[in-house]
């Protein structure tokens, strides 16, 4: 009765967790795929309970269970190459794909063959033993095999995580790994002792059970999807095949220790400790804290020094080689002090040149921060004066306003690591939620942190020249193309100044006039193509100021674009503007609202005075914008998510109201829309 309730359990249990998957809208390949290998684990298991419950209709319900072996190989090679990975036909290597055809080959098997060239039971009742025949001895040393291959497939997929993923999928890749292992001992009994003992069965029921609650708890709490770029030949780097090996040995030692204890040794209760205890032993040995510990306690008694600087320099620098962008750079970086120092969150804070505040622009397991430091804030003294390394567990208390505070406070922060750029405080790492709460730290982190820093600095520096030199030669690009549009207009004034002397002598024929209109009507398309093609960044920018209203100039853009779905509302508001200038601004951002809303509006215009500030607001219930392009590219030349465009009516905007003394800010969420405010001063104007 015990067995056939834990077998219940595990059945319902596997079945669960998939479905309960897909009911909440998580169906890509790898969730469906984990659907079929669950489920045929479980229905495996049924089948097999049932056949022990009823005797004599084993060979019916046994027959049921070798064709769901038969599917093991292929589900679980399947999940095994699409959990937590980049689908990409690149990442499937040649011996990957024979594997996967290869897998089809045992349901073929199985239909070839009955139950009674597989098995023989003579006492089948009494011994619940099955004799295996020679293909079906055959048949499950390929069904170990492929057994092992997911292993060896979950374990890579493991050790190419990245430290901020690695927490995600562990719990779901050591739960797939208990099944799997389960399975592996259930059916290895056929090797040495050429029979399926099915007395093992709550061995298996254990494993299930065990290993579909870790996938549960893992994929329905640690939610987030995780995609990992495997390299090829981080697949063949592999302890699992170690891992088998011992396993095989130890078995065989095992059934030589039986021939020594008897047959009334409680075989069973031993290996369910065993499967348990090693389950338990996995789970602690991944956990980065354990694993910090470990570290720390070896340094600390057995060692000279704390770090092994050549291959810590060695794998910071290798992580930083394979970036290809500013965001993986960014995340490279937090990644490598978190491992090296054995941290759990971290943060990059650069210094905004705009307004000359450090800002967070990147961040590892914590929630992005509002927080803004600012150059003279005193707890940033030392490392702006003189480089120093904060570890803020010995500093004195130093006064922060509200946002700092609770970001230090809930992050759990102890190190602030200075990047210094050419003698000059240009940012900071924030390192945080240590893995070991006990760990000291003294010079021997200080020292590499303030080497690893002085390197981060120079790669950030590298790639803020890189995106100078491409918009460089962005700008090159688009002064040959002007070179090219100057040509053409220029033979288009020609076409026209033809056409106007031709009209002094031919204005009164009907036939030359609608030459003429037609002649007209193609010149303006062909100049309205080369204005749409032609569009420059602005030079300096000189500016004719007058007294300017911002409610009528407001008005008067809404009306030239003509359209009822924009409303300008608000009070009358005077500066001193270019209102020339100002227009320029107040259409382009007009132009994208109505864009961003497919020209279907509404699109609102308010016009008010914020104390010593004049405000201009565009707001619009469009497709709006995400966070990370907002911080990184909404005002950079040539970065723009409108297909077809430049990104120069953005920046040209900023450059306007930055000349008149002002600032623009925005407000975005995609799918909700976007708010762009424009803050001029009021100086000697009337409000």
């Amino acid at each position: 009765m015990p067995q056939t309730t834990l077998s219940i359990i595990a059945i319902l249990a596997a079945l669960a967790v998939p479905l309960v998957l897909l009911a909440r809208g998580q169906r890509s390949l790898d969730k469906v795929l984990l659907l079929a290998a669950l489920g045929s684990s479980a229905c495996l298991e049924l089948f097999d309970l049932l056949a022990l419950l009823d005797p004599e209709t084993m060979p019916r319900w046994k027959r049921l269970a070798m064709y769901t072996e038969s599917l093991l190989p292929m589900t679980w090679l399947g999940f095994s190459l699409t959990f937590a990975r980049v689908l990409d036909r690149k990442n499937i290597t040649l011996l990957q794909a024979i594997l996967v055809g290869l897998s089809i080959v045992f349901p073929a098997a199985v239909f070839a063959y009955s139950f009674e060239a597989f098995y023989f039971s003579p006492d089948f009742v009494v011994e619940q033993l099955l004799f295996l025949s020679s293909p079906a001895f055959v048949f499950y040393i390929g069904l170990i095999l492929f057994l092992v291959i997911p292993l060896i497939n979950l374990e890579a997929t493991l050790a190419a995580a990245t430290h901020g993923n690695r927490w995600k999928i562990k719990l779901t890749l050591i739960g797939a790994g208990l099944v799997l292992a389960g399975l592996l001992f259930y059916f290895s009994q056929g090797l040495l002792y050429r029979t399926i003992n099915m007395q093992l069965l709550p061995v298996r029921a254990t494993a299930l059970l065990a290993g579909s609650l870790l996938i549960g708890y893992s994929l329905l709490r640690r939610s987030g999807e995780v995609r990992i770029s495997l390299s090829r030949q981080m697949a063949f780097k592999s302890v699992v095949l170690l891992a088998v090996g011992l396993y095989l040995l130890g078995l065989g030692l095992l059934g030589e220790g039986l021939k020594h204890f008897g047959p009334d040794f409680p075989q069973v209760l031993l290996a369910v400790i065993a499967l348990l205890s090693g389950a338990g032993l996995v789970v602690v040995l991944l956990s980065a804290s354990v694993k910090r510990k470990i570290q720390v306690f070896l340094h600390k008694h057995f060692y000279e020094n704390k770090y092994d600087y050549r291959q810590e320099w060695q794998k910071f620098t290798q992580r930083l080689s394979l970036v290809r962008s500013m965001q993986e750079l960014q995340s490279a970086i937090l990644g490598g002090f978190c491992d090296t120092f054995g941290m759990g969150r971290a943060a990059l804070f650069l210094r905004d040149f705009d307004d000359n505040v450090f800002r967070c622009r990147s961040h590892l397991e914590m929630s992005p921060s509002g927080a803004v430091f600012h150059d003279n804030d005193p707890l940033l003294a030392p490392m702006r004066e003189q480089g120093w390394v904060l570890n803020l567990q010995q500093e004195r208390q130093t006064p922060l306003d509200a946002e700092q505070a609770a970001f230090l406070r809930e992050n759990k922060i102890e190190l602030l690591a200075p990047l210094d750029m050419g003698g000059r405080l240009d940012g900071f790492i924030a390192l945080g939620n240590p893995m070991d709460k006990q760990e000291p730290y003294g010079f021997e982190d200080y020292d590499l942190i303030k080497a690893m820093a002085r390197q981060v600095a120079m790669a950030l520096v590298n790639f803020r020249l890189a995106d100078q030199l491409a918009q460089a030669r962005e700008m090159e690009a688009l002064g040959k193309v002007s070179t090219f549009v100057a040509h053409d207009l220029k033979n288009l004034v020609y076409t026209l100044s033809l056409m106007l002397d031709n009209a002094r002598n031919y204005m009164d024929n009907p036939e030359f006039q609608q030459d003429m209109l037609q002649s007209l009507a193609n010149t303006v398309s062909r100049m309205n193509i080369l204005i749409s093609r032609l569009k420059a960044l602005p030079g300096t920018i000189t500016l004719h100021t007058q007294l300017v209203d911002l409610r009528e100039l407001a008005e008067e853009a809404a009306r030239l674009v003509n359209t009822a779905s924009i409303t300008a509302t608000g009070h009358a508001v005077t500066v001193e503007a270019d209102p020339d200038e100002l227009h320029k601004v107040l259409l382009n951002l007009l132009l994208n609202a109505l864009e961003a809303t497919k020209n279907k509006g509404p699109v609102a215009v308010t016009v008010a005075r914020d104390g010593h500030e004049a405000l201009i607001c565009v707001q619009d219930q469009g497709c709006g914008m995400d966070q990370e392009f907002l911080r990184d590219d909404l005002f950079t030349p040539f970065k723009t998510t409108k297909p077809g465009g430049l990104g120069i009516g953005l920046y040209q905007c900023r450059q306007i109201i930055a000349a008149h003394g002002g600032c623009i800010e925005v407000q975005s969420e995609k799918g909700r829309g976007t708010q762009f405010t424009v803050r001029l001063p009021l100086g000697q104007s009337r409000g």
